[in-house]
């Protein structure tokens, strides 16, 4: 082979396209694949807390450093009941070709630490595994229309019963970036 063609060969690869090479997913495609642009908003849900009535929150946005960010802040419907914690984190897209997954890191401020992992949306529904070993600790979004998300999380199964953290109804109330906080 001459020097030349391998100079070729060489420059064409370096070159070429990352997804004509069948890359991993990048942070920006893979909120494309997963359809942020319908996750984005502010969400008013209601539905049930531990068995008991709650109105919700929740909120998609992206910072100025362009990570994505998801809040639901409870609150009890009776203003005389105890407050609910607030849940904070950061959803981000692990490329490792071997683990091409979304996770999430918790704010330090969130009342949840527990980190969680997804392959992603499968049709209308993500599902969410927690990071822990031998954890039944699951949490479910499902959209089964336009503005409209159902959200779940439980924990249990595997022989043992199922129990409801979260079941909250939603509806997009906002859907363009609203501003953190």
């Amino acid at each position: 082979m001459t020097v030349r063609r391998l100079l070729v060969l060489a420059t064409v690869s370096v070159f070429w396209p990352a997804g004509a090479r069948g890359a991993p997913l990048d942070q920006s495609r893979a909120e494309a694949a997963l359809g942020v642009a319908g996750l984005v908003g502010v969400w008013s849900c209601a539905g049930a807390y531990a068995g008991k009535s709650v109105t919700a929150t929740m909120r998609w946005y992206h910072l100025e450093d362009g990570t994505l960010w998801n809040t639901l802040h409870p609150t009890n419907p009776d203003p005389s009941g105890p407050a609910h914690a607030t849940i904070i984190e950061q959803w981000r897209w692990d490329a490792e070709p071997d683990a091409s997954r979304w996770l999430t890191e918790p704010d330090r401020s969130s009342s949840d630490q527990a980190a969680f992992s997804s392959p992603g949306r499968t049709g209308r529904t993500m599902t969410w595994l927690r990071q822990a070993a031998q954890s039944t600790m699951a949490r479910t979004f499902a959209f089964p229309a336009a503005d409209k998300l159902r959200f779940e999380e439980h924990h249990g199964g595997n022989g043992t019963p199922k129990v409801v953290d979260y079941a909250l109804a939603c509806k997009r109330t906002l859907r363009h970036e609203p501003p953190p906080g």
